[in-house]
């Protein structure tokens, strides 16, 4: 655990606001241990930065960069 946390988040997981739901981009994906035909991928990504963002005691800094996940999380925390 950490007291504060900086965290990227790539354009691997993003949400579509029009859609209103998450989708994953393999041609971002990097990690040579991920099977991207799994059918499971999307909930591996989803857990990989829900562990990513619970490791701060205090805070947490997001760079998005994907613009449509960046204001999914402002509306959902109320920040204009």
């Amino acid at each position: 655990e950490y007291d504060y946390v900086g965290i990227i988040w790539g354009k691997d997981l993003s949400y579509d606001n029009e859609k209103k739901e998450w989708s994953y981009d393999v041609n971002f994906i990097k990690d040579p241990e991920l099977n991207l035909e799994s059918n499971e991928l999307l909930e591996i990504l989803k857990n990989r930065y829900r562990v990513l963002l619970t490791r701060a005691r205090k805070g947490c800094y997001i760079y998005f960069e994907h613009e449509g996940t960046k204001n999914h999380f402002k509306e959902i925390f109320g920040i204009e």
